[in-house]
């Protein structure tokens, strides 16, 4: 019966240079999580084809909107792309939540102790940008 509500605002601060762009995991990160469960997220993010849990999610930031242009996930030393959903700015399944973010998850869990490699390009205000790393899973 508990109605409880957890928020964090951090304020505002210096604005981020143009050219900025981050990735999560990062590269080379070791430890990274299997599974995520969209449904204790609010508002939830579209479920993957078979239901929850689907992968860890997968985030490029890029300054400006972005629009993916080629998003792959796969098993590091293969070439077999992993299924995946993938949500941007402009998707409605945003609702108007993402500006700069790129959103990324496989439709089912990641295999523990295993590399994955990521490559996305996108295109934003500044441009073509390509992203392309390896993490770990834990």
């Amino acid at each position: 019966g508990a109605t409880g509500c957890d928020t964090m605002d951090f304020g505002v601060g210096v604005a981020t240079p143009d050219g900025t762009t981050a990735v999560y995991p990062y590269p080379g990160q070791v430890g990274v999580p299997t599974s995520f469960n969209g449904t204790y997220e609010g508002p939830p993010p579209p479920a993957p084809p078979s239901g929850w849990p689907s992968g860890y999610p997968i985030t490029v930031y890029m300054k400006s909107a972005m629009t993916p242009k080629v998003h792959t996930i796969t098993v590091l030393g293969t070439t077999a792309p992993l299924d995946h959903q993938v949500i941007s700015p402009g998707d409605p399944s945003a609702m108007g939540l993402l500006t700069d973010e790129l959103i990324l998850y496989t439709n089912a869990p990641l295999t523990p102790s295993t590399s994955y490699h990521v490559h996305v390009e996108a295109t934003g205000a500044g441009g073509a940008t390509k992203f392309d790393w390896v993490f770990s899973t834990m």
